[in-house]
């Protein structure tokens, strides 16, 4: 079984994620890491060069990918969860979605000044806009771990062992 950790780009999923994988003895995936080996260069320069849609299929090639091995924590793009195709690749694989979710103002605040890495992140307004769009997808993950303001990666991997240890008991 593999755990993929999905939400808005800020939200904590790549810290969290290596924590997570350390925590209980999984692997961990960045899958955006996976995508720039796989294409050469960065994905805001992809982005740039190719377009959102060219990024997608490598990003749904990196996704499965990742199902082929087992016992991941993937820390997933922002708009990885916000396609019915992948949900299907990794529920299909027998993966656990858990949407880290982490309001906009704790967002805002984390990635102001950061938008030359984030394509997506180009004008504070069309982020703040995508953010509420993006919300209905990372709602059909089947595990949310609210993030607060004042709470530590650390504090966020407990909730998450807490639920997936839940999830476990339940079945």
């Amino acid at each position: 079984m593999n755990v993929y950790l999905v939400g808005f780009m800020g939200c904590g999923k790549s810290s969290v994620g290596q924590l997570l994988a350390r925590q209980i003895g999984y692997e961990f995936l960045d899958l955006d890491g996976s995508i720039e080996r796989m294409i050469g260069t960065t994905i805001a320069a992809y982005f740039s060069n190719h377009g959102e849609v060219a990024f997608r299929q490598h990003e749904r090639k990196a996704l499965e990918e990742s199902t082929q091995k087992a016992k991941l924590v993937v820390a997933t793009g922002g708009g990885t969860f916000c396609s019915p195709e992948n949900q299907q690749i990794i529920h299909g694989s027998g993966g656990i979605s858990v949407f880290v979710d982490a309001g906009w103002q704790i967002i805002e605040g984390r990635l102001a000044g950061s938008n030359k890495d984030r394509p997506k992140w180009q004008e504070r307004e069309h982020a703040r806009a995508l953010f509420f769009e993006r919300q209905r997808w990372y709602r059909q993950a089947m595990i949310r771990i609210e993030v607060k303001a004042s709470s530590s990666p650390s504090d966020v991997v407990l909730k998450v062992v807490a639920a997936l240890q839940g999830r476990a008991c339940a079945t």
